[in-house]
């Protein structure tokens, strides 16, 4: 008898805030352009940490 596990993630979460996100005045949601690049190096564990408890 053969066991198969499947691992999947049990959730996400997505943390934004425009004060990491904004380039100066101009709101990082009114320009796509502007949104995409903001999002692609947006790294939440420079500010923030993930650890579980026993």
């Amino acid at each position: 008898m053969s066991v198969q596990m499947i691992y999947r993630p049990l959730f996400k979460i997505d943390i934004y805030h425009h004060y990491f996100l904004d380039d100066g005045t101009v709101s990082f949601d009114e320009n796509s352009i502007l949104k995409q690049k903001q999002l692609a190096k947006y790294n939440w564990q420079t500010f923030g940490h993930v650890k579980p408890t026993k």
